[in-house]
């Protein structure tokens, strides 16, 4: 398991918000992932925006997330 402290990629804050860990991962994963103006819509791919469950859930469904501050 790799914290987000032992990256070398890692910025400041990150893996302490779950948002900021999942979309961090889908990022490294290839997606390009963008919040509106008040971070309570997100834009996957320029899909369709979605809220911010959405964004969880679609991290999960993918594998990508392993609970809380844990990206695989």
């Amino acid at each position: 398991m790799t914290h987000a402290h032992d990256r070398e990629d890692a910025r400041l804050g990150e893996g302490d918000d779950p948002v900021l860990d999942a979309v961090a991962v889908l990022r490294c994963r290839g997606y390009t992932v963008e919040p509106d103006d008040d971070c309570a819509r997100w834009r996957i791919d320029g899909a369709d925006w979605i809220t911010l469950s959405d964004l969880f859930a679609r991290a999960l469904r993918l594998g990508l997330r392993d609970g809380p501050g844990r990206a695989q």
